[in-house]
């Protein structure tokens, strides 16, 4: 500190002073002028004034910037703004969707951090997965989103990135499929799967007691994939069938057994992103995982 206060003051002295150095010489110039000749001094000492004044204000210029120059030289690394390469900025994380619609889809996620402490703003896009289209895009300093204009029964990513005051970015993401939501119910002791929108309104109802392609003994899991397709464990035929979203039946595997692909009591089931079809073998102690057409993957588990 007592460093810069040095230079600021000698700079100004300097300048100062050859300030007055000039006008000190227009003086003694004055004092040995002859009377004749005093209009032509006093021109020359004006000129030498003014010279004399303009070496100053350069002086006291080229002696500012000299001292700006030093002063950023000696700041510490606290006191310069940060760059890039200073900061760092970890990827936001648990990039989640929810409330998935047939135009909409809400995205949540976990915050990025900036080693400089910085905000971090986050730029979200649903880009449409079969040609990379951006189709919606959404800024937030928060941690969620909703994005909408989407297109139903379509895939996208929703690709969240973060930015710090740098201009640091990092990038994560998640993939979803629009859809309209219905919700379907295994009526068990009635042997049939009910069909209502998520106001409770009924839409439809197909399967009745028996052993033929859409008929059920006691279904009791429901599953719906991304192409809207529902997959019914039908428990007490040891078999899962599939259905479209109207109930047409589309194909059913499984029989009683405990080998790959055989069932006892088949219960819940699931399907993944990819399609993928995973089936609680009740009995057999075992979860069963095939792809969407019933082709066996894998099992695991045991009775313990």
């Amino acid at each position: 500190m007592f460093r810069r206060i040095f230079v600021i003051v000698f700079t100004i002295f300097f300048a100062v002073n050859i300030s007055l150095s000039a006008y000190a010489a227009v003086d003694a110039q004055a004092d040995t002028s002859s009377s004749t000749s005093t209009n032509s001094t006093n021109g020359d000492m004006s000129s030498i004034a003014k010279y004399g004044i303009a070496a100053g204000i350069v002086a006291l210029g080229a002696g500012a910037m000299a001292t700006v120059a030093i002063l950023n030289k000696n700041k510490s690394s606290s006191e310069r703004a940060p760059t890039p390469a200073q900061c760092t900025l970890s990827a936001p994380t648990n990039v989640q969707t929810s409330n998935i619609t047939q135009t909409s889809a809400d995205v949540s996620w976990t915050a990025a951090t900036s080693s400089c402490n910085e905000t971090i703003t986050y730029t979200v896009k649903a880009i449409r997965v079969s040609d990379s289209a951006v189709i919606a895009t959404v800024t937030t300093t928060g941690l969620s989103v909703s994005l909408t204009g989407l297109t139903l029964n379509t895939p996208y990513q929703a690709q969240v990135t973060a930015q710090d005051q740098t201009g640091n970015t990092t990038t994560a993401s998640t993939n979803f499929t629009t859809c309209n939501p219905k919700i379907y119910v295994p009526d068990a002791s009635n042997n049939r799967i009910q069909k209502f929108d998520t106001s409770g309104t009924f839409l439809t109802k197909w399967g009745s007691a028996g052993t033929g392609d859409g008929e059920f003994q006691g279904p009791f899991g429901v599953a719906v994939d991304s192409s809207g397709n529902v997959y019914v464990t039908d428990s007490s035929n040891d078999r899962i069938q599939k259905f479209d979203s109207n109930g047409t039946f589309i194909k059913e595997w499984g029989s009683f057994g405990t080998g790959d692909g055989e069932f006892n009591t088949p219960t819940g089931v699931a399907v993944d992103s990819s399609g993928n079809v995973y089936v609680v073998d009740s009995d057999n102690d075992r979860i069963q995982k095939f792809d969407s057409n019933g082709t066996f993957i894998t099992k695991w588990g045991s009775n313990g």
